[in-house]
């Protein structure tokens, strides 16, 4: 049978069912197809009409570097020296990580912002999770250690926020260091909006030797196509 043969066979008088074109093939001029079909290694030159069609496109994790547009909790640039109720960012030997407060014999809070646009290939309603590789580091006791995320939607006309979507409790963190996930509600979102996001560690010394956070990644996980 001729492959134009063929495909009037398959495409012709009998939609509704699925058909799967397993072999290269290559469509010239005008087709229009009705009911269910699977492509592989199709070439389609002409006009190919899917006005009428539904069409789900694969879709993968993306993640989205947040760690260089954190800002301090007045919204400045992070200094390169602790600063109170801030993080910081330290540079080591060929290194370059976030730091909080350091604590000694009490609790210290450290708050950073950043924010993020949803690409344009994200997926309407799609997942996001927010991500903090967290460790606590010095010579103090560790009490209780937390890592914590918000996030709000803006208003791009006017600023304004919304509820937090984050819908995951603040993390315990410890001596080793560890991914903390946090979920956000994906819930109307789509692409091209724009999230502000709040990022705060709370270190808890006990015996009077400093302890702080280091972060060393911060990023977004989003679910877009293909």
């Amino acid at each position: 049978m001729a492959v134009k043969e063929y495909l009037g066979h398959l495409i012709g008088g009998r939609g509704g069912r699925t058909r799967n074109f397993a072999d290269d093939i290559t469509f010239s001029g005008d087709t229009t197809f009705s009911g269910s079909h699977a492509f592989n290694d199709a070439s389609v030159t002409g006009t190919f009409d899917a006005s009428g069609a539904t069409v789900t496109l694969p879709t993968r994790s993306a993640l989205i570097d947040l760690e260089p547009n954190l800002l301090g909790a007045d919204g400045a640039a992070l200094a390169a020296t602790e600063t109170a109720g801030d993080f910081y960012r330290p540079v080591g030997t060929n290194q370059l990580w976030i730091n909080g407060e350091v604590a000694i014999s009490e609790t210290e809070v450290s708050v950073g912002y950043v924010t993020f646009t949803l690409p344009e290939n994200y997926v309407a309603a799609g997942t996001i999770t927010l991500r903090a590789f967290v460790d606590v580091q010095g010579a103090g006791t560790l009490g209780t250690c937390t890592v914590d995320f918000s996030a709000y939607k803006m208003t791009l006309a006017t600023g304004a926020v919304g509820s937090d979507l984050v819908t995951t409790d603040a993390t315990a963190v410890t001596a080793t260091g560890a991914a903390a996930d946090f979920t956000v509600t994906p819930t109307g979102l789509a692409a091209g909006d724009k999230l502000v996001v709040k990022l705060t560690t709370s270190i808890e010394e006990s015996a009077g030797s400093d302890i702080h956070a280091v972060i060393t990644q911060l990023a977004a996980i989003v679910q877009v196509n293909k």
